[in-house]
């Protein structure tokens, strides 16, 4: 039976205590469209695993090496740092369920990437 992946909607109002518990209609036009990227980039995702794509696979790390461009415009995201970010979105019961309400099993398979990205990308000097 193949799963269904749903697109995610209002992303920005469920976490809207994460940030500044300011109200999402007040949100600057540049957050909706981020907000629309980080749906189509879950969707991507999604699908390369509904379509039994491994985690390892280079197209797999590819879709999640906007996360480590993304958290790296901070400085200072290694292998180690990478990977901690995939465990916590995929440990923190609110993040995971963002991920898993697409398809279930996301957020696990979003951390295997990751985890698959730090290990071959950043620790060879890659990305």
């Amino acid at each position: 039976m193949a799963r269904e992946v749903r697109r995610p909607e209002g992303l920005l109002d469920r976490l809207a205590t994460a940030y500044r518990g300011e109200r999402p209609q007040e949100w600057p036009e540049e957050l909706r469209r981020e907000e629309s990227d980080v749906a189509d980039r879950m969707v991507r995702l999604a699908e390369l695993m509904v379509a039994g794509t491994p985690p390892t696979d280079p197209a797999a790390m590819d879709a999640v090496d906007w996360y480590y461009r993304a958290a790296n415009q901070y400085g200072g995201v290694d292998t180690a740092v990478f990977t901690a970010l995939g465990e916590a979105l995929a440990a923190e019961d609110d993040k995971r369920a963002l991920f898993d309400d697409v398809v279930p099993g996301l957020a696990g398979y979003q951390r295997e990437a990751m985890t698959a990205y730090a290990r071959t990308r950043l620790a060879a000097g890659g990305a």
